[in-house]
């Protein structure tokens, strides 16, 4: 029996600058970034450590980001476990210091409840599906959605 998990082609359009990623837990967005950006620094908030790091202090992202070279990529993968963490990235986005953020979530609901101003602010959305029918690609990507 073959151990190895078959990944699943997707019709996206990846913005060149910081985007959002919605979509329910369990469509692949996650999978999909690691294979696509294998050397971002990878913020995992499904990990209670990570979660309570960042939560007992957000401008910690500002840290690890300034470590980083220009033009890095950082995916802060499911924002919406602390939202704080949006003002820092937007923050970060406009300096205009080159690097790529990409905020993946499975509720922008959450987050527009926790008041952030981000998801108006600048940053693409994309959607993820279970099943991505190619007639969904020109919709793929929408600003400001």
């Amino acid at each position: 029996m073959n151990s190895k998990m078959e990944t699943i082609s997707r019709y996206f359009n990846e913005p060149a600058g910081s985007y959002f990623l919605f979509g329910p837990r369990g469509t692949g967005k996650s999978t999909y970034l690691m294979l696509q950006h294998p050397g971002a620094v990878f913020i995992d908030l499904l990990d209670p450590a990570q979660v309570r790091r960042f939560s007992a202090r957000p401008e910690r992202l500002e840290e690890v980001v300034l470590a980083q070279p220009v033009g890095a990529t950082v995916v802060v993968d499911e924002v919406q476990r602390v939202p704080e963490l949006l003002s820092v990235a937007h923050r970060l986005i406009e300096r205009g210091g080159g690097w790529k953020f990409i905020l993946t979530g499975s509720s922008a609901r959450k987050i527009r409840r926790a008041g952030n101003d981000l998801l108006a602010a600048g940053p693409c959305c994309g959607r993820s599906t279970p099943s991505w029918p190619r007639s969904w690609a020109a919709d793929s990507i929408s600003p400001g959605r």
